[in-house]
């Protein structure tokens, strides 16, 4: 198996967390649950191999998915195959970094899997075939970073104020936090949320509880809690319950239960 997980050279690295390549992957597992991160992502197949979202109860096919699709943010919990077999590009935008790529409001794919045609017409086809055409890692690497510097528009780099609240809801996601840089920054609640939705996807008190959520998850993966009693009072849940019932709502399980089903990556849970 290769895995190959770049951070892209500047520019790119303004708008985009990462750029991971893998081929040749078998888990032990066929379905698994993908738990929301905050993120948009592009990815594209490279087998032929059709992937799958499936009903998150029965865990039958929902909706297929070939060659290439984008991935919004979700504010919960999908269903999808685990990829065995696969050869996969996966590029994942930082909060802010996608709307330059996609020219149009990112919550335009809130909550949605896509094809990718729709989006970008045969722009990602012919990256696709450029990729598999290329033997060398660095060569697809090169194709990719080529490909995005081309989709890039300048003109709509993400606002300030936006910027600015996202980097206060990453140092301390809870919502007394974000009421007070709401108040702080002068715009009203209903322009924010019009900013956010153009440039991030979700309303700012959306985001706020994914940045949560995804904490506790971190210190879960780096085993930074002594009880889950004090991992939900540690990210900012004003009480226990709140804390287990946020949690199930985004990840599908108990906090308990999750410690028990996890997998060998954090937002990827195996079910089947």
């Amino acid at each position: 198996m290769n895995f190959e997980l770049r951070t892209p050279p500047y520019p790119l690295n303004q708008f985009i967390e990462s750029v991971l390549y893998y081929d040749s992957y078998q888990p032990t597992h066929q379905i698994e649950r993908l738990l929301p991160d905050g993120s948009v992502n592009l990815i594209i197949e490279l087998t032929g191999i059709d992937q799958h979202v499936y009903d998150n109860e029965l865990l039958t096919p929902a909706k297929t998915h070939r060659k290439a699709w984008v991935s919004g943010m979700h504010s919960g919990y999908i269903s999808i195959d685990s990829g065995y077999n696969a050869s996969m590009v996966i590029i994942r935008f930082l909060p802010q970094g996608a709307y330059p790529f996609l020219h149009f409001p990112v919550a335009e794919v809130n909550d949605l899997v896509i094809e990718a045609d729709l989006l970008f017409a045969q722009d990602v086809a012919r990256l696709r075939e450029k990729l598999l055409s290329t033997e060398q890692m660095a060569k697809k690497f090169t194709a990719i970073y080529q490909w995005l510097h081309q989709r890039f528009n300048a003109a709509l780099l993400p606002n300030q104020a936006v910027q600015y609240v996202l980097s206060q809801i990453h140092q301390n996601p809870t919502l007394e936090a974000l009421q007070n840089i709401t108040e702080s920054i002068g715009y009203s609640q209903k322009h924010l949320i019009h900013l956010f939705k153009k440039y991030v996807g979700f309303r700012p008190k959306q985001y706020q509880q994914i940045t949560r959520f995804n904490l506790a998850l971190r210190q879960i993966e780096q085993g930074q809690f002594s009880q889950l009693t004090s991992l939900g009072y540690d990210c900012g849940y004003y009480d226990q319950a709140h804390f287990v019932k946020e949690f199930k709502k985004f990840a599908g399980f108990s906090p308990k239960r999750f410690l028990r089903a996890k997998g060998e990556y954090i937002h990827y849970v195996p079910l089947k």
